[in-house]
């Protein structure tokens, strides 16, 4: 927010609207972003959701797996398909995504 003093310069509200204008931008692509996570998140099963979240803790396949009464290949079938539904290189990507889109916690 900015404020004036009377008699303000045009050039002062130039840049006052400029960087408004700037900042309005800025939350339109983070909700678009957000908008987008929420799409990609919504592809993935309860399953894959749970095992996210098992994996978050920086744990092994094997500690996730005895966690979720699963195999530790089943876990890793399950990271591969996440990595394919979120669409990002690695899981520690899927991570980064999953905690900025605030679904680790749910």
């Amino acid at each position: 927010m900015d404020f004036f003093e009377l008699p303000y310069r045009r050039a002062e509200l130039l840049d006052a609207l400029t960087r408004a204008n700037m900042r309005l931008e800025d939350r339109a692509a983070k909700k678009r972003e957000a908008a987008k996570n929420l799409q990609l998140f919504g592809r993935l099963t309860d399953r894959e959701l749970a095992v996210l979240r098992a994996s978050s803790q920086g744990e092994s396949s094997k500690v996730a797996a005895h966690k979720l009464s699963l195999s530790p290949r089943t876990i890793e079938m399950h990271r591969s398909s996440i990595l394919k539904k979120l669409e990002v290189p690695t899981f520690a990507a899927a991570l980064v995504m999953a905690n900025s889109a605030d679904v680790l916690h749910s």
